[in-house]
């Protein structure tokens, strides 16, 4: 997703103004998991537990799973707007975020419990090397798409495109 504005202005309210780099929303994600992961095991967890429904890992990597789907779609909306003209504030990226990382949160530390306590004990190393297989592929997926999107013919096609749509 690219974004042409990297400010967030809260002057007018009195508040403050904050100037983001590209690099620094990249540093979301980590302080999202740090965050995230005690408040689902001290707060989400036992309010849910207490309402009647149980969080098995199970549920948890399907909800997991539907908040990442979301965050896809949501990320495309934005995306739509700012391939319309509109320029918007990166601070509408934060959305995206953090419903990916909880996704990540629900789906990756869930999964790795479960694959983990449900091995038997000869299988335990041989089931962690295979986790750490599926995530070696999926960033070598990442690796070949962003390859891909930066590849000259697709971002002049992209641009193409873009400067054909008529404006409102």
């Amino acid at each position: 997703m690219i974004s042409p504005s990297w400010d967030f202005d809260l002057g007018s309210w009195g508040i403050w103004e904050l100037n983001f780099q590209p690099a620094q929303m990249q540093a979301l994600n980590p302080a999202l998991v740090m965050v995230l992961i005690p408040f689902n095991n001290l707060v989400l967890y036992p309010w849910l537990r207490r309402r009647g429904w149980e969080p098995t890992s199970l549920r948890k990597m399907t909800v997991g799973i539907a908040f990442s789907g979301f965050a896809w779609i949501l990320a495309g909306i934005i995306q739509l707007v700012i391939d319309g003209g509109d320029h918007i504030s990166i601070m509408w990226q934060i959305a995206p975020y953090t419903l990916l990382t909880l996704g990540e949160v629900l789906v990756s530390a869930t999964g790795l419990e479960f694959a983990y306590s449900q091995a038997p004990l000869a299988m335990k190393g041989v089931i962690m090397s295979f986790w750490n297989l599926t995530t070696t592929v999926g960033n070598l997926w990442v690796l070949l798409v962003n390859a891909g999107v930066r590849n000259e013919e697709v971002t002049s096609r992209s641009r193409a495109r873009a400067s054909a749509r008529p404006r409102s």
